[in-house]
């Protein structure tokens, strides 16, 4: 029993990708960020009647809105920074979401089904808290919840091992069967508990059913972004802006509302619409071979990193300026080396050899554990109560009007620039404030 999500049919296309000179310029600081942005505004030919959407990731684009309040008295167009359309990007959005599935349900190497316990369990040395590598964090992620999904089946089916046949199937399971039980599985499993302030609440099983309502949000949205499917990624920035607010995710629970406020207020219906459909690049122009746009920037970088050091000591700005023109034809010549000589490194590969054996013990320590059987009044260790924190994120989000304090803050520092004239008028959760289902 593993959990398998076919990416969509659809058609793709190589996307197209033209580097921009390198600057001598540290983005990071304001006046340095105006100085790229007007060399791009530059270089693309932009005219004060269009939009650049700029795609960066959280601390980049709060630069950029520095930078364009800094300029905001401008009397030219260009020069005031208005056709800057700041878009964070996905790949460390991904990493974000990454970091706070662990901030939320690593716990202690006490608790029943935490990541602290089964990293210790499988000693999984490489992983951390803060999911401080990213390959390694979302790898051991992948593991715990097929792991995890594959104990509550056991439970939620009654069989003793996965060899076992479904009692209740009669025989070999049909395709009705099997798709009744997948929406009375993720309904009643997969599912955000509703019951944990009554007496007899199991914090334990409601811990763990949170854990696979984050998990498999988590793993559609990398199938949203290889599959390219911009609406599905931007319905996740509603669903994790709460899951932000939950574990006092700060930055990006500012950078998610500020996303959403502006598609639904700020920007052009032509410019939401760029926003929304174009934040991936496809490389190969393969069907589910999508990455985020800052990813493909990140391998960009790197790209140009290597070739530089091979430059020795006496490399100059200049060369460094040739070589970023061309970054992308090395990249693609080195692609071409490595697949002539069989050296291409596999992305996909686990950095985990024996990772079916790890999925296989984790799965007998949590049926051993019973963390998917329901108990009547169980706790945590401590005598510890768990509410669930999507729960908490919306408590924090309606309930204490953090979202409401957001948008009259935004639309006091940028009068109709960040969030338009209609902040009364935004929804930023959408129709998911009431929605508390997976989404399909």
């Amino acid at each position: 029993m593993t959990l398998l999500i076919q990416p969509s049919k659809y058609d793709a296309s190589p996307s197209v990708i033209h580097p921009l000179q390198l600057l001598d310029l540290d983005e990071s600081l304001i006046d340095n960020n105006i100085q790229i942005l007007l060399q791009f505004a530059k270089d693309l030919k932009i005219d004060v009647h269009q939009q650049q959407c700029v795609v960066g990731d959280q601390a980049s684009c709060v630069t950029m809105r520095g930078a364009k309040r800094r300029r905001i008295a401008d009397i030219n167009d260009l020069e005031r920074l208005t056709w800057v359309k700041e878009n964070p990007g996905d790949f460390h959005f991904l990493w974000e979401c990454l970091r706070v599935i662990f901030l939320l349900f690593w716990g202690s190497t006490d608790d029943l089904g935490s990541l602290a316990k089964l990293k210790q369990q499988l000693n999984r040395t490489g992983v951390d808290k803060e999911a401080k590598q990213f390959e390694v964090a979302d790898e051991f992620l992948h593991h715990v919840l097929e792991a995890s999904l594959i104990a509550s089946l056991m439970q939620f089916l009654d069989v003793a091992d996965t060899s076992q046949t479904p009692p209740s199937s009669d025989g070999l399971p049909t395709k009705e069967w099997l798709q009744k039980t997948a929406d009375d599985f993720v309904r009643k499993v997969v599912s955000i508990p509703t019951d944990s302030e009554t007496p007899e609440a199991d914090h334990v099983n409601n811990q763990h059913r949170s854990f696979l309502h984050a998990g498999i949000l988590y793993t559609d949205l990398r199938n949203a972004i290889r599959c390219e499917d911009g609406p599905r990624i931007i319905s996740h920035w509603r669903w994790w802006l709460v899951y932000f607010l939950a574990s006092n995710r700060k930055n990006y629970s500012h950078e998610a509302a500020n996303l959403l406020a502006n598609l639904k207020a700020n920007f052009s219906p032509r410019m939401a619409h760029i926003v929304i459909h174009n934040r991936t690049v496809n490389i190969s122009g393969c069907p589910g071979r999508g990455k985020p746009i800052d990813m493909a920037i990140e391998h960009h970088n790197l790209t140009l990193k290597n070739a530089l050091r091979s430059c020795g000591a006496n490399v100059s700005l200049h060369h460094l300026e040739v070589i970023s023109l061309v970054s992308q034809s090395l990249h693609e010549a080195a692609m071409i080396c490595d697949k002539e000589f069989c050296t291409a490194h596999r992305s996909g590969q686990h950095k985990v050899t024996d990772a079916e054996l790890d999925v296989q013990k984790m799965v007998s320590i949590l049926v051993q554990e019973g963390v998917s059987r329901k108990v009547h009044e169980r706790k945590l260790p401590g005598n510890r109560t768990l509410y669930p924190p999507y729960g908490e994120g919306m408590i924090k989000a309606i309930g204490k009007q953090w979202l409401q304090k957001f948008l009259n803050k935004a639309a006091d520092l940028f009068d109709v620039d960040v969030i338009g004239s209609h902040s009364d008028d935004v929804d930023v959760l959408g129709s998911h404030s009431d929605d508390t289902d997976i989404p399909e």
